[in-house]
């Protein structure tokens, strides 16, 4: 069996307050006012919904793509008259994704409102999958939404990559308090974890589906370094400490739990019952398994991360029992040394799931 589990990490709903563009921008003709009126409803809209309590990723989604569009034309027009000048400064208010507190963060920043947005539709996009995955309740439930989950976490991954190339680099003037995920190696860490769901989900199919126990190996190493990737990158940025805790342990477990299933199924390529040829490489590779099983520390994990540790739990029975099987043939049976693992030829990761890619939002206007 295998028990990657189809748990994306939950991302909170992100809420904004009200900001009065038509008190803020200037226009210059009669068909800019009339835009910026347009503006002014459909960020009332999106705000509307938003602030509405228990709301659904998919209308979460729409609302967030209802103003996308009036954002970006709004940056655009920024970008293309750098010398219009405001009323007021233009300053949003906004949640955050991942801030270890549950604050509204204000910022004064013409990118932070377009910004926010992509991040809200791809977290949107992401909580759709993991929303339909954990309504599943049988392998022909699964069968019947594993591929609409995994493209929405594919399309959740190329709206994080389409900011990280079109809006954060042209952000300046960072405040000391933002939402983490405004920085490109976190929004990059997000589109990530989003990649690495989408190829657990590959690796799960595969599995029930009677995929190679090769091929799932190269999958599931795919999937390990994406976490790692993703956990280097936030911890190699100023943000860390302010990322939520939860975050940074889903992205560590992950990380080791999916080294230890990789390295399990290598040791039980290298291993056969009649045999005791390559049981050294089977002893190496299973303790490798064990220790990065017992590196999740799953046994300690918060109740928030529940479904993972039950997956968890369910892999470490039988990756114990193939340690003591292993190591026990080896030293009563054989009388075999485990073998160095750096003299052992590795398969390679291989990387399935990709980004969808999102086109840039529709330019509405670029002059007021």
């Amino acid at each position: 069996p295998i028990h990657t589990h189809s748990h994306m990490y939950t991302f909170p709903t992100l809420k904004t307050q009200q900001f009065r563009l038509d008190a803020a921008l200037r226009t210059s003709s009669e068909e800019g006012g009339e835009w910026v009126a347009r503006c002014q409803a459909e960020r009332d809209a999106m705000y509307t919904v938003l602030a509405t309590k228990g709301v659904q990723p998919a209308d979460v989604e729409d609302a967030l793509m209802g103003y996308l569009p009036y954002a970006h034309s709004l940056v655009a027009t920024f970008e293309e008259h750098p010398e219009m000048r405001t009323d007021k400064i233009i300053s949003y208010a906004w949640t955050s994704l991942l801030y270890r507190k549950s604050k509204v963060l204000k910022i004064a920043n013409k990118y932070y409102d377009v910004t926010m947005i992509t991040n809200g539709v791809a977290a949107a996009k992401a909580n759709a999958a993991t929303k339909l995955l954990a309504d599943v309740v049988s392998e022909d439930g699964f069968h019947d939404v594993v591929g609409r989950a995994a493209q929405l976490y594919r399309e959740a991954a190329g709206i994080w990559e389409f900011a990280v190339d079109r809006y954060l680099p042209r952000w300046v003037n960072w405040p000391s308090v933002r939402p983490p995920e405004v920085m490109i190696p976190v929004m990059q860490a997000c589109a990530l974890v989003a990649l690495a769901s989408a190829q657990q989900l590959t690796v799960k199919k595969g599995a029930l589906t009677g995929v190679s126990p090769s091929l799932l190996t190269r999958l599931l190493l795919d999937v390990k370094d994406k976490y790692e990737l993703a956990l280097s990158l936030i911890k190699g940025s100023s943000e860390y400490d302010d990322i939520e805790k939860d975050f940074r342990k889903f992205l560590s477990v992950n990380a080791q739990f999916h080294k230890a299933i990789a390295f399990k199924f290598m040791a039980l390529s290298k291993y056969s019952p009649d045999s005791g040829e390559t049981i050294g490489e089977a002893v190496t590779l299973i303790n490798v398994a064990k220790d990065a099983l017992d590196k999740t520390g799953y046994r300690s994990l918060d109740s928030s991360l529940a479904e993972l540790k039950a997956a968890i739990t369910a892999e470490a029975d039988e990756i114990d029992d193939l340690h003591r099987l292993y190591n026990r043939e080896a030293d009563q049976v054989y009388f075999a040394a485990p073998v160095d693992l750096a003299l052992m030829e590795l398969p390679s990761a291989r990387a399935v799931a990709k980004p969808i890619a999102f086109d840039e939002p529709e330019l509405l206007f670029n002059e007021l």
